[in-house]
C-alpha cells in the first residue's frame, strides 16, 4: 500500500491509522465475497475536500471515492468518524477486483455495511421507508449512484442499498454474500436480491426493516 499525505493537517500517526483501517477493510471484504484480497493500493490524502473533488470530480456529497486511486481528504481523516469513511472506500476498492458489473445496491450496500452499525440516519431514512412506503423499485438502484446530484436522493438511494444488503445477510447469510458475487462472476447482475431471496420486493423489505 502506497500513500501520499500533505505535511500539514493530519499526523503520521493518524496515517498510521488510516491505513490499518483500509488493510483490515480489504481482507474483511474479500473473506465476505470469497475474493483473493487485490495486490497494491495507492492512496491520496488530499490537504482539503475541495482539492480531492476538483482532482476526481467526486460529487458534492461525497467523503472519498475510488477511481483506481483511493481519495481521501485532511478533513475526513481528522473527523471523529474517520475510519467509517476509511473503511466504506476500501470496500470499493476492493470490490474493483470482482469480475463483472456489480449492481450498485450490492456495492454500496456491502460498503456501508463494513462501516460499522448504521448511522442515525440511516436509521431514520428506514423508519420514514416504513412508515410512508418509500421503497425505491430495486432495480433504480441498480445503475451508477454517483450520477445523482441531490444530496437527499443520494442519501435514500444508499440507506435503502444498505437495508436491501443488510435483507440479503439476514436472509441467507455470508453463503448469501458470496453466492451473490458468483452471480456478478457469472454474468447476471440483474435481480440478484430477488433471485437469491424468491418473492423479495419492497413489501418484504419494509416488514424486514420494521422489525429493525
Amino acid at each position: 500500500m502506497t500513500l501520499r499525505w500533505p505535511r500539514r493537517g493530519v499526523t503520521p500517526e493518524r496515517v498510521d491509522g488510516v491505513q490499518r483501517a483500509l488493510t483490515d477493510a480489504l481482507e474483511e471484504t474479500a473473506t465476505l465475497t470469497g475474493e483473493r484480497r487485490r495486490d497494491a493500493l495507492t492512496v491520496v490524502i488530499w490537504a482539503s475536500r475541495d482539492d480531492m473533488r476538483r482532482a476526481t470530480c467526486a460529487p458534492a456529497w461525497s467523503g472519498g471515492i475510488f477511481d483506481g486511486v483511493l481519495h481521501l481528504d485532511v478533513q475526513g481523516v481528522t473527523a471523529p468518524d474517520w475510519a467509517r469513511t476509511a473503511r466504506h472506500e476500501a470496500t470499493h476498492a476492493q470490490l474493483a477486483e470482482v469480475d463483472g458489473p456489480i449492481p450498485h445496491w450490492l456495492n454500496e450496500g456491502l460498503a456501508q455495511h463494513l462501516e460499522g452499525p448504521p448511522r442515525s440516519s440511516v436509521l431514520r431514512s428506514w423508519q420514514r421507508m416504513v412508515e410512508r412506503g418509500a421503497v425505491i423499485p430495486f432495480a433504480s438502484l441498480e445503475g451508477q449512484l454517483l450520477v445523482i446530484d441531490d444530496p437527499d436522493d443520494a442519501r435514500l438511494a444508499y440507506h435503502q442499498s444498505l437495508a436491501m444488503f443488510a435483507f440479503l445477510l439476514e436472509r441467507r447469510g455470508a453463503r448469501g454474500v458470496r453466492e451473490a458475487f458468483s452471480e456478478v462472476e457469472a454474468g447476471r447482475p440483474e435481480d440478484i436480491l430477488s433471485r437469491l431471496v424468491p418473492g423479495a420486493d419492497g413489501a418484504q423489505l419494509r416488514a424486514f426493516l420494521a422489525r429493525r
